[in-house]
């Protein structure tokens, strides 16, 4: 008889012992990298690059996997020759492809940052990813650090949330080498970088989620202030079935009187009937589906539901955007929800069947109010530009539904018949045409404005390991004011040369102005350029560096000067694993906006969390210097 075939193992230990000569007579083994060199008729395949996997069933060749094929193709050795490894990564096809185990057997990032572990030498202390598992696949992926060495070619790897170190073979690991930075990039001390962007540049916007994805940091600055969150989320719209809630509490009112011994217990009616629970996100369909289960249950001749309004200073929070097309979907809150019950006719007092109560919230004068109340609380006594700013007065359109001012305009000094400009108008007659410059300049290149810094906050919220995302910017109603008292000193000539200036940059070529601005924000970065003393005097950059710095102290070492006596910030919960959106009273993703008190950030050791501040490139020499002089002055104490 015929013997069968030899299991494909036991071919491949055949195969390994005697290794086939390629054509450039060295030896193929598995895990080599290879190139196909001298087709004689298929042209097209001539320098693809692959990596050996093993050999073809019953033939002397080679199953190897490319990075564009979804399987291993079987290739003679004789059009093969083997290639370095590197080689293999830094071609154009293999980087942009990140491998599975089930292909080369390793994982690649695409950013060729990972190396096997037999090409770079694992030392103790390197960072290292488990990428060849081939039976326990939930370590795939994971990242971990090297705490010993041992002699049987395997490495002790301490993996975060791991009880004990495993004992893995440094085949399956590759290392995880140094994260290459963007462009603009700024290492303050070890932990905290800063990144210098153009708002009008989409490099810089690329930049914004490289640093964010590479670093992957615990904490996120950026140059914002709560006034200007709104730029990040969708306009204010009536809400629907898609509008996002979290309810403080649910109840069940039963009219005409009492709850009839026919109808089940409120714990029945929770459990079986409805969905939407206190502390947890749902969406408008959600209420109407379970209304609908209510009246399907024959038990209720009327079933509505009614939302009471949040209690006073309540904050919303936010889940990341799926897919990013703003920096985060915002969860609105509401007061509890009572499901009115009818078992018998009750007279009606005009309430319709509809839920009551489902608003979006105007975020800035939210924000306002809580900042007020918070500041009370703590005993801060707020600049006067903050006290003094009068809350505008929304109202509902009931006709559009559109939100509008109580004067039906955007207030403010428009109407003031004053010959004599005050310090607002003064900043309003340089701020706006400089700020319609600058939109233009940004649709021109293709960018909408905020789009570095909702993509790095949105980078952040993807992956999930930023605890903090924090708006890092001195107020903007407090930079307008000291920016038109600064204004009110300069001659007519010297207040429009900012507009001049941002019309002459609207205006430029735009690949142009990208050369210009890639080489301005290098030279930044380096040290090369500095921003005079005479102009870092301007209110737009001494002082928000000042704020902006303090901030960061806040974050890092968890004080400052005082100057800056509360950040806001959107943080994450420090909840158990497990908990997903669906489950528990809080959701593990889900990010709540707060004024947090400055001296709140707990103080790190230097370089146990990582710090990002992305901020505009005239920023950073400012930030820079006075990081310095902080540091400095804290050693000479």
């Amino acid at each position: 008889k015929t013997p069968l075939p030899r299991p494909r193992r036991e071919l491949w230990r055949s195969f390994s012992a005697t290794p086939l000569p390629s054509q450039d007579g060295g030896v193929l083994k598995e895990g080599d990298y290879v190139e196909v060199f001298g087709m004689k008729r298929l042209k097209n395949w001539e320098g693809k690059r692959g990596r050996v996997v093993g050999q073809d069933a019953g033939s002397t060749k080679i199953m190897v996997k490319f990075p564009d094929e979804d399987g291993a193709l079987a290739m003679k050795p004789d059009i093969l020759r083997r290639v370095a490894a590197e080689t293999a990564l830094s071609n154009n096809a293999a980087a942009a492809t990140t491998s599975t185990a089930s292909s080369l057997d390793s994982k690649v990032d695409d950013e060729a940052r990972t190396r096997l572990a037999t090409d770079v030498e694992l030392q103790v202390g390197d960072r290292a990813e488990i990428v060849g598992m081939k039976r326990l696949k939930k370590y795939q992926g994971k990242v971990g650090t090297v705490e010993e060495i041992l002699d049987n070619g395997r490495v002790k790897l301490v993996i975060s949330g791991e009880p004990e170190p495993l004992m893995i073979k440094t085949e399956v690991l590759a290392k995880v080498m140094p994260p290459t930075l963007p462009p603009g990039t700024v290492e303050l001390e070890e932990g905290v970088y800063l990144l210098g962007i153009a708002h009008d540049d989409p490099n810089s916007v690329t930049s914004a989620r490289e640093i964010v994805k590479s670093l992957q940091p615990d904490n996120v600055m950026v140059e914002l202030c709560w006034e200007r969150v709104p730029l990040l989320m969708d306009p204010p719209m009536p809400p629907g079935p898609t509008t996002l809630f979290k309810c403080s509490d649910v109840k069940f009112e039963f009219l005409p009187g009492p709850r009839p011994a026919s109808v089940p217990t409120e714990d029945v009616l929770r459990s079986q009937y409805t969905t939407v629970a206190p502390g947890r996100v749902f969406r408008g369909s959600e209420v109407i589906e379970d209304a609908k289960k209510l009246a399907q249950s024959r038990l209720f001749r009327r079933v509505i539901p009614i939302f009471s309004p949040p209690e006073s200073g309540t904050m919303p929070s936010f889940l990341p955007s799926e897919p990013s097309e703003q920096f985060a979907t915002q969860v609105n809150p509401v007061g509890p929800l009572t499901w009115r019950l009818e078992t018998a006719a009750v007279p009606d007092d005009g309430l319709q069947q509809k839920i009551h109560g489902l608003h979006t919230y105007v975020f800035r004068d939210i924000a306002h109010a809580v900042l007020q109340k918070n500041a009370e609380k703590n005993g801060i006594e707020l600049p006067p530009a903050m006290a003094d700013r009068p809350p505008v007065e929304y109202e509902e359109d009931d006709v559009s539904g559109e939100v509008v001012t109580s004067d039906g305009g955007v207030g403010g000094n428009a109407n003031q018949e004053s010959e004599e400009m005050s310090s607002d108008e003064l900043a309003d007659a340089v701020v706006d045409p400089w700020m319609q410059m600058q939109k233009l300049a940004q649709q021109r290149a293709g960018v909408v404005p905020g789009e570095a810094y909702r993509t790095a906050m949105s980078e952040a919220l993807r992956l999930g390991n930023t605890k903090r995302i924090v708006l890092g910017d001195q107020p903007q109603y407090v930079t307008r004011t000291r920016l038109g008292e600064f204004t009110s000193t300069l001659s007519e000539e010297e207040a429009a040369q900012p507009v001049v200036d941002q019309i002459a940059i609207a205006t430029m070529d735009v690949e142009k102005k990208q050369e210009l601005m890639k080489e301005y924000i290098d030279n930044i970065a380096s040290g090369e350029t500095d921003v005079s003393d005479e102009d870092w005097e301007h209110p737009i950059l001494k002082e928000r560096d000042e704020y902006m710095t303090s901030v960061l102290r806040s974050i890092v070492a968890g004080e400052n000067d005082g100057n800056v006596p509360f950040v806001p910030v959107f943080s994450k919960p420090d909840l158990p694993a497990g908990i997903t959106r669906d489950g528990g009273a809080e959701q593990q993703d889900q990010y709540s906006f707060e004024f947090f008190p400055s001296n709140g950030f707990q103080s790190s050791a230097s370089g146990a969390e990582k710090t990002v501040a992305i901020v505009g490139a005239n920023h950073i020499p400012g930030i820079r210097r006075l990081w310095r002089e902080y540091r400095n002055k804290e050693r000479s104490s």
